[in-house]
């Protein structure tokens, strides 16, 4: 019996053939070349300190002591955490006031914590203990780079975060009188000024312009 065998064109043949090494291309393809990953959120950018919102946790060694200053210890306590630095005068003008509160306030559960924008770290430490700021400091010697200062975007100084026993932030602008009553009130205490500070504080005063760290002259 004779047998027949269809045979295709050249041109069907071709034909075929590149659409089977274009599969298998389509197929390596496929294979070989990884998912696009979702895009990932910029882990530099800075994060404000608000009112209402929790003060993140930081942990940074004491400029005195050399002990880890960790924010989260301090649950149950109202604490002031103060950006500051030794060449900003309404800063250091401020200096007495925090002095005053934490000597008022300290045994009722009061903590300052400031963390300073100097380059000087010697002269930071001189300029704390000559004026016996007996608390909590922080300084890198990164002036307006400085670690904490930087995360949370602060760009003028002063700024004076209280945050109260729970770890929200109650004001990030506490100064003069308006400074101690807040104190007093997240410590659950009844504010009266003596009249000595009533005399020195006017509530209504226009706070001085914040500075920038940028133009600090070291």
């Amino acid at each position: 019996m004779l047998r027949f065998v269809v045979r295709p064109s050249r041109n069907v043949a071709r034909a075929g053939l590149l659409l089977a090494l274009l599969g298998h291309a389509t197929a390596c393809k496929k294979h070989v070349e990884p998912a696009v990953p979702d895009a990932v959120p910029n882990a530099t950018a800075a994060q404000p300190l608000k009112k209402g919102q929790e003060f993140p946790n930081f942990s940074q060694p004491d400029l005195l002591t050399g002990k880890t200053i960790e924010l989260a210890k301090f649950r149950g306590k109202v604490v002031l955490v103060d950006f500051w630095a030794t060449w900003c005068g309404p800063c250091v003008k401020e200096v007495p006031n925090i002095k005053k509160a934490y000597e008022k306030y300290h045994e009722d559960g009061f903590e300052v914590i400031s963390v300073s924008l100097d380059k000087d770290v010697d002269k930071c430490k001189s300029f704390i203990k000559d004026r016996k700021m007996d608390w909590h400091h922080i300084c890198d010697g990164k002036s307006s780079k400085a670690e904490l200062a930087e995360k949370h975007g602060i760009s003028a100084i002063p700024v004076a975060v209280i945050v109260d026993k729970a770890g929200k932030i109650l004001t990030v602008d506490a100064r003069g009188e308006e400074f101690s009553k807040t104190v007093a009130e997240a410590l659950g205490l009844k504010y009266d000024p003596e009249k000595a500070d009533a005399g020195k504080m006017d509530a209504k005063a226009e706070p001085e312009a914040a500075e920038k760290p940028r133009a600090a002259k070291e």
